[in-house]
């Protein structure tokens, strides 16, 4: 005869069993599986226990109509129903009244989670249109700007070459006026010359356009024609051999003058000495322009020979000033290198750094994995030891767990391939987490070279299992990791914060079974990146490190590069520099980082 234990064994036995076998909204026990439920309760109890099941009923209902999900909405209140109905039945008997709310409290608990689950996917989706949004206005704006900009510019050019024009015209006659005065003994002819040349510089004056310029200049060079016209009439024998020559001298100083016009392009237009030539070669040219006997060629020679060399100097200047700026402009970048985690894989794949100048500390998990990739080329060489298939970097976090699989595979140059924990949420977890991992394999295939597979917070997709859906995709990691050879060449580096959290299945012998701890670095180590993180900045002679290193008390790898980015930024405010090749770290700067980080942990665990 079964004793009451035994019925009540049985009870549960067959529970478990149904919770195993249904779906989200089935029911988990049935009445006839308590009916040798061996107490006996009281009807007030009974009654009870029915009122607190139609409240979960018809606050799960109000939920329910909540749902986007219309199949699911329609599922759960098709059980609600259903349960609903069977409260009647179950007023006098306490095994089915418990049976009842148990059902309803599973789902509520359902459509929550179903609720939470929609309120997630509207929020990315708001998210992804407001970026979207935002895009287009910046591009709008920005098109707008550069057409703004283009438009500015073409009408300053246009109204500088006016002007330019203008002031060319003008010098022109000037030049023509003063010459003519100079040398025209007739008063009657220099007052037709000066009428004349007033009514070119009113055309000038109201010179609206270049297209205008080129009939003034027609003007100018027939009032310079009259003006020479009557000059050779009256000194046509006294001045002709000395027209020739300051002619000819003339000639040649122009074509100096273009030569060093076309020198000084080569200079900025912020060079200060550029200007200044600028100005020298102008006024030479007005100095060539009025030659008028030997001795002002002779001085005109001297300024030549005087600018040339000025020419020459302030180009030398500024090449060498242009060589500073291109060094300190190839140390800034190299300094944004050393501190941008994409750029140093691509440094480490280059070897143009070394996994010490970008890794600090962390020696028993760099010696390890180094091991572990040892141990695949020997046996990729004819070896018979076969390799673990991976190793499972833990710790808290911060401590540079992933940095540090990344900067190994760059360093090695081997291709890596990531599964994170966003490739699980959602739908088509299991199928993504699959891809990634038949990718990695065809990659090695093709290529012949090992790859490396990061499982980067495994314990999102490897908990200890349970009824939830993730178990689908840990036990196809599982049997995925089970099928892959050494010759398969794809070697697993998995992180984890909590390494307890995880299933002893997915860490046993022949899967993931090789582990390092990856714990807080200790002052040698915080040291190492404080050195990493200053390096090719410009530090003060009194900065202490070791000292520093010795005040960061439980700072992690993150925390020591967020104290170097405090002084950073404190040492460029204060000295009003805007590069960090031009900033220069001091103690002081240190000890506020250090000081900042310390009461920032101090706020989270007050």
């Amino acid at each position: 005869m079964i004793n009451n234990n035994q019925k009540i064994n049985k009870v549960i036995s067959t529970a478990l069993a149904a919770t195993m076998a249904t779906g989200v909204f089935s029911t988990c026990l049935s009445a006839d599986a308590l009916r040798f439920w061996p107490f006996s309760h009281s009807q007030e109890e009974i009654t009870g226990i029915c009122d607190e099941t139609k409240t979960i009923i018809n606050e799960c209902q109000e939920l329910a109509r909540k749902l986007n999900d219309s199949q699911t909405a329609k599922e759960a209140l098709s059980l609600l129903i259903d349960i609903k109905e069977k409260l009647a039945s179950a007023a006098t008997d306490y095994n089915e009244a418990v049976l009842l709310k148990a059902n309803a409290e599973k789902t509520l608990k359902n459509v929550k989670v179903a609720l939470d689950v929609q309120e997630v996917e509207l929020r990315k989706k708001l998210e992804d249109e407001r970026r979207e949004q935002e895009k287009l206005e910046n591009e709008h704006r920005r098109k707008l700007e550069e057409q703004r900009l283009k438009m500015e510019k073409e009408e300053k050019e246009k109204a500088e070459q006016i002007m330019n024009k203008k002031s060319s015209l003008k010098e022109q006659l000037e030049l023509i006026l003063k010459e003519a005065k100079k040398n025209i003994e007739s008063n009657d002819e220099f007052n037709r010359i000066s009428e004349s040349s007033e009514e070119i510089f009113q055309k000038v004056e109201s010179m609206d356009n270049l297209d205008r310029a080129e009939s003034i200049e027609v003007l100018i060079s027939s009032l310079n024609t009259e003006i020479k016209n009557i000059l050779t009439n009256e000194e046509k024998i006294r001045q002709e051999k000395l027209e020739k020559l300051i002619s000819e001298s003339k000639e040649d100083l122009l074509v100096k003058i273009s030569s060093l016009i076309e020198e000084s392009t080569v200079l900025n237009e912020d060079n200060k000495q550029a200007n200044e030539l600028k100005d020298s070669i102008e006024n030479f040219r007005k100095l060539v322009l009025s030659i008028s006997d030997v001795e002002s060629i002779n001085l005109a020679k001297e300024s030549y020979e005087k600018i040339k060399c000025n020419m020459i100097s302030a180009i030398e200047e500024q090449i060498k000033q242009e060589e500073i700026q291109r060094a300190l402009a190839e140390l800034e970048q190299n300094i944004e290198d050393r501190r941008d985690a994409q750029k140093q894989c691509e440094l480490l794949s280059e070897g143009k750094i070394t996994l010490d100048d970008v890794i600090g500390g962390n020696k028993k998990a760099k010696d390890k994995t180094n091991m572990l990739l040892k141990a695949f080329e020997r046996y990729r060489k004819g070896g018979k030891i076969v390799p673990s298939k991976g190793i499972l970097f833990y710790g808290a976090p911060g401590t540079g767990k992933t940095s540090l699989a990344k900067a190994i595979a760059a360093e090695k140059k081997m291709e890596l391939f990531l599964i994170n924990p966003s490739m699980v949420m959602g739908e088509n977890g299991e199928r993504k987490v699959l891809e990634t991992i038949e990718l990695a394999k065809r990659s090695a295939q093709v290529s012949g070279e090992p790859v490396v597979l990061l499982i980067d917070e495994i314990d999102a997709i490897a908990q200890k299992r349970s009824s939830s859906s993730s178990d689908k995709v840990l036990v196809m990691l599982m049997n995925e990791v089970d099928k892959l050879s050494p010759n398969d060449n794809v070697i697993i580096i998995a992180t984890t914060n909590r390494r307890e959290a995880l299933d002893s299945a997915i860490i046993r012998s022949g899967r993931i079974d090789q582990s390092v701890e990856v714990g807080l670095p200790n002052s040698e180590d915080k040291e190492k990146i404080l050195n990493i993180y200053l390096k090719l900045l410009s530090v003060d002679k009194n900065v202490n490190l070791k000292s520093l290193a010795d005040r960061m008390k439980a700072f992690n790898g993150a925390d020591v590069r967020k104290t170097v980015d405090i002084a950073i930024t404190n040492a460029m405010e204060r000295q009003g520099v805007s590069k960090m090749c031009d900033v220069t770290i001091t103690n002081e700067d240190l000890k506020l980082g250090v000081a900042t980080i310390m009461d920032e942990k101090m706020e989270v665990y007050s």
